[in-house]
């Protein structure tokens, strides 16, 4: 996959999706989180950008992906957004968190 730590990059919460595999990846010298599609070419391993245009929430996000592989839930402490994996949907849901869940993070159950 990716050497991380030949490239400067700090990669986690990897998942296989039917698209290829999906990873957060933090640059190193830039130090935000952003959503990463790689998939397998006659070139090698190659990954691309994909999601929202901005980092995603907090340093650690935490993503749970429905089944499809196209919609997914980051969850941040304090913070919540639905994201579509082409970045399309971008929807913040931190208003809808009661107060008690203010410092911590949601667990997230698709349904059928």
């Amino acid at each position: 996959m990716v050497d991380g730590e030949a490239q400067g990059v700090d990669i986690y919460a990897a998942q296989e999706l039917p698209d290829g595999i999906v990873f957060v990846a933090t640059f190193l010298d830039v130090g935000e989180p952003r959503l990463y599609l790689g998939r397998r070419d006659e070139a090698g391993f190659v990954y691309t950008p994909v999601g929202p245009d901005h980092p995603l929430c907090g340093l650690y996000p935490r993503l749970t992906w429905d089944q499809t592989g196209y919609l997914a839930v980051v969850s941040c402490p304090g913070e919540i957004h639905l994201i579509s994996l082409d970045g399309v949907v971008d929807v913040d849901l931190t208003s809808f968190l009661s107060p008690a869940m203010s410092g911590e993070t949601p667990l997230v159950f698709w349904g059928p």
